[in-house]
């Protein structure tokens, strides 16, 4: 991860790639407007996983693995991202430890 790390609330237009497939995964992703898909390609054929709107996140459970994303996040609709890095994502939940049995609800 590089020295500087950037968060905040990033805007995106219709398109657009937020991360590839195999790329090092280092953010929590929260969208706050628009709509985003998470695909993959299979021999040149799109699949597409899930489509994620306003208020639903995406490559948390990624931050404790550390595996690189197995999906690609392609905007469908601009919208404007909240991300967190790796080092603002987990000391958030060191401050607000209430955050985990929300994540792990999310998560199942």
């Amino acid at each position: 991860m590089s020295a500087v790390c950037e968060c905040g609330v990033k805007h995106y237009k219709s398109g657009e790639i937020i991360f590839h497939d195999g790329d090092k995964s280092g953010y929590f992703y929260q969208i706050v407007r628009g709509t985003v898909k998470l695909c993959s390609c299979n021999h040149h054929i799109e699949i597409l996983h899930t489509v994620m709107n306003e208020g639903q996140s995406f490559g948390d459970f990624l931050l404790f693995t550390e595996k690189p994303y197995p999906t690609t996040a392609v905007v469908i609709e601009s919208c404007e991202v909240l991300r967190l890095c790796t080092i603002n994502f987990f000391g958030m939940l060191d401050i607000y430890p209430q955050l985990y049995r929300e994540l792990f609800k999310s998560l199942s």
